[in-house]
């Protein structure tokens, strides 16, 4: 500090009293408060004294009522004068009174309107009433009210006795026998000699009480006095000790402090800067000092500095904190916050402005890289989904105020999934910027767009008509597919499906506006793919799209409580060499209770990828009940399981059923995983990896459906399937068209010469089972043979038990 002239000392003396000031006065406030506790104290201790006196007055009320009621009662008892015994009444009414007070505040809760109107029976003045009810009330335990109170309860027995005597002396007149004058007399005068010895004592109790708190409250004053003297003294000590110390401390933390600090004075003149600001500006203290303090700001920041400032000097804030571009010595910027206030002297004039400066540049870049990172996706460095709804909200706003017209397209690459599966994720990665890069050359510069995830994009194209929207769209189509992808040494034709909804001020939210995009898009690619489609809400395959989306959510709620349940059908051996085999359906119960068969929400299930779920269910309760009924199938007998298309493909599928066939005690020789001919054409290598997985255990493979695609009969001698079920369409009619016999017989010669089971589907009547038995079909399964029923109905029945008559058809 030597090296600091002497008015640079002076200015960081400077000393801010009004605040200072602010913590005296919360010292001497602290000590107001002990003293009003003290004071506090002091008044309740003179209330009950007073209140203890008021009770003195009361005892000779009670004691001159009750020396008038003996009096009167005696001398009517002598003399049969008719007034002594009206005053004998009116003189016992005042210890009747304080006996009816006393009472009535011992209740629970305490009745304090009798309690009032007995105290003033009993002669006591209205305003001592409120005390004598207060000090009773919470003050009778005190030791020497205690004891009054017992004294005082005492007399309850005597003075309701003579309550008892004047009652009946006022029953019986003036017929009184001098036998009976001489008893009562007797009586009153013992009566009258214990009240008198009870009110003595009474009023004993009472007085030493008031000379006790006399004794103690003078003592307790001076101690008192003193004792908030010492406090007053100690917290003066303190405080000038604090004050003291503070005054070191700021000084220290001026000089010492990591954040800037300025001191100005109110022509906005530097007076002095700490060595943080020092470093901050890259200025040294000499060279600040006496220095306007706009020369730091950035020119273009500046503006409105001053009417902060004013708004300090009016006293309109007491500080406020903005961010200012500083200039540092060597001509660069820096990007300061700033909190300002402004001092004051005791009187409350402005004295001089305090600036805290924190260089937050490097916040600020990490900040700014932060909301980057926040709104675009790192792979493409594109807007991201969160921020593509935002501007969906901005140009739906628009269209609401300025009825525009915007159109959102969503684009789903089709060929992705097949380049990152087989090239894997770095030549994914490269597509996808690949096909930004397609997507921006095509777009106009008030056009957005983004990636929302995956292999999904949406562009929103900005006051643009629906026409002129699906004509973007279609170019955009067009540029995709004359794109060729390559990456080591193979080539990828690249399409993509294409969903267009209109943003119009009549569009509900972003919500409905993105989910009419993502359905039209999904149209798209049922219909084939490599397309655009519109959505408009009277279009079919829209409204088909919406139904599938309404048994996605009953799918997911019936797997969540537990709303999937097993029916069984049997396939009768047409031989009869061979036992009896069953095919486990499931069906769908529904919130309101009604049945579903698969037909109805299967498609919506493989559709939108809860068929494995469902198998995976469907499997596993079936397993369970095997495991728990063993006797359930006959020897031989074979249970059929049905698994989808999606779950031959699905090796995380693959993975659960080798574990359930491992966990179960189930020979694998008692099942059969049935698939129809077209998933397994379609899915080829998977198939044919999952069928020699679980014939390991033994499981049979059956094809379902065989003959809706005769193609398949060139894959037939390769594939490990045992069983062929023959497609129901050729069956059911195989008796009435001779085409659908011809057909059934071909499938049946095939596969008997390839040594494969054959089962006929769909025999509704007598005369298809017997031309299949003539056939030498294995099996027959059909409404004619048995209608599918409950599988708890079943195996409570028993398995070697006959089926009984099946319900009608339309189950």
């Amino acid at each position: 500090m030597a090296c600091y002239s002497e008015p640079m000392m002076k200015r960081a003396r400077t000393d801010p009293v009004h605040y200072y000031r602010k913590i005296l006065l919360t010292g001497f406030a602290a000590l107001v408060l002990l003293s009003c506790v003290g004071m506090a104290l002091m008044l309740a201790a003179l209330e009950l004294q007073a209140n203890a006196q008021a009770y003195i007055a009361g005892e000779s009320n009670w004691s001159k009522g009750v020396n008038g009621a003996i009096f009167h009662l005696d001398r009517y008892v002598e003399t049969r004068e008719a007034p002594h015994l009206e005053r004998a009444d009116t003189a016992l009414s005042i210890p009747l009174g304080g006996l009816a007070a006393r009472q009535a505040l011992e209740r629970a809760p305490p009745d304090l309107e009798t309690a009032r109107e007995g105290f003033l029976q009993s002669n006591n003045k209205p305003e001592v009433v409120p005390g004598l009810i207060l000090t009773y009330r919470y003050f009778r335990w005190v030791p020497f009210i205690e004891d009054a109170v017992r004294e005082w309860r005492s007399t309850d027995e005597q003075i309701l006795r003579l309550q008892q005597i004047l009652t009946r002396l006022e029953q019986q007149g003036g017929a009184i026998s001098a036998d009976t004058r001489s008893d009562l007399r007797a009586e009153i005068a013992r009566l009258s000699l214990s009240l008198r010895s009870k009110a003595k004592r009474f009023s004993d109790e009472i007085m030493t009480g008031v000379m006790t708190l006399k004794r103690i409250l003078m003592p307790l004053a001076v101690v008192g006095a003193l004792f908030m003297a010492v406090v007053a003294w100690w917290i003066l000590y303190r405080m000038f000790t604090w004050l003291r110390a503070r005054d070191r401390r700021f000084l220290a933390t001026f000089e010492q402090a990591g954040m800037g600090m300025l001191q100005l004075d109110l022509e906005h003149k530097i007076l002095d800067a700490n060595p943080a600001l020092c470093s901050i500006v890259g200025m040294a203290r000499e060279q600040l000092v006496d220095k306007p303090v706009n020369e730091l700001v950035n020119p273009d920041d500046r503006a409105d500095l001053e009417n902060f400032d004013g708004q300090l000097l009016d006293g309109e804030t007491r500080s406020y904190t903005t961010r200012r571009n500083l200039m540092r010595g060597d001509g660069s910027r820096v990007r300061a916050k700033l909190t300002s206030a402004l001092t004051r002297t005791e009187q409350g004039d402005p004295e001089q402005f305090i600036w805290l400066v924190e260089d937050v540049t490097r916040a600020q870049e990490l900040a700014e890289q932060l909301s980057y990172q926040a709104s675009h996706d790192e792979l493409t460095g594109l807007y991201n989904r969160r921020e593509m709804e935002r501007r969906i909200e901005v140009a739906l706003e628009d269209a609401r105020v300025e009825k525009s017209h915007h159109v959102l397209c969503f684009i789903d690459v089709d060929q992705f999934k097949v380049v990152n599966d087989t090239c894997g994720h770095v030549a994914g990665d490269q597509l996808l910027r690949r096909i930004v890069r397609v997507l921006q050359n095509q777009l106009r510069a008030i056009d957005v767009v983004g990636r929302l995830g995956g292999d999904e994009f949406a562009v929103i194209l900005h006051y643009t008509e629906l026409d002129d929207g699906r004509q973007v769209a279609e170019k955009l189509r067009r540029a995709l597919a004359e794109e060729v992808f390559q990456w080591d040494e193979r080539s990828f034709r690249l399409s993509a499906s294409i969903g267009i909804s209109e943003i119009t001020e009549h569009a509900p939210d972003v919500t409905w506006v993105l989910q009419a995009a993502d359905t039209a898009c999904h149209i798209a690619k049922d219909m084939g793919r490599d397309r655009v489609h519109v959505f408009e809400e009277s279009d079919q395959a829209v409204a088909r799209h919406f139904i599938g989306l309404q048994w996605l959510g009953s799918i997911q709620r019936a797997l969540d409580d537990d709303r999937l349940y097993l029916h069984v059908q049997r396939m009768e051996s047409l031989s009869g060499e061979r036992a009896d085999h069953y095919e486990i359906l499931v069906r769908l119960m529904d919130e309101n209770g009604l049945w579903h068969t698969p037909g109805a929400f299967l498609p919506a299930a493989e559709r939108y990828g809860l068929a494995s779920m469902v198998d995976m269910r469907v499997l596993e309760t079936t397993l369970m009940t095997l495991n728990r009924h063993p006797h359930w199938l006959t020897d031989g007998g074979r249970c059929h399981i049905n698994i989808s298309g999606a779950s031959v493909s699905n090796h995380d599928f693959h993975h659960f059923v080798l574990q359930l066939l491992q966990r179960y005690d189930v020979p694998g020789e008692r099942l059969c995983l049935e698939i129809t001919e077209t998933a397994a054409m379609a899915n080829l290598n998977d198939a044919w990896h999952f069928f020699e997985q679980v014939g390991a255990y033994g499981v049979s493979i059956a094809l379902d459906d065989f003959g809706s695609g005769m193609s398949s009969f060139n894959y037939l001698r390769n594939l490990p399937a045992d069983i062929l079920k023959i497609d129901g369409a050729f069956v059911r009619e195989m008796a009435f068209e001779s085409r659908d016999y011809a057909v059934v017989r071909a499938i049946n010669e095939v596969a008997k010469a390839l040594g494969k089971t054959t089962v006929a589907e769909f025999v509704e009547n007598h005369e298809t089972r017997r031309l299949l038995h003539e056939l030498g079909v294995d099996f027959a399964q059909g409404f004619a043979i048995h209608k599918p029923e409950p599988l708890d109905d079943l195996i409570k029945r028993g398995a070697f038990d006959q089926v009984a008559d099946p319900p009608a058809r339309g189950y």
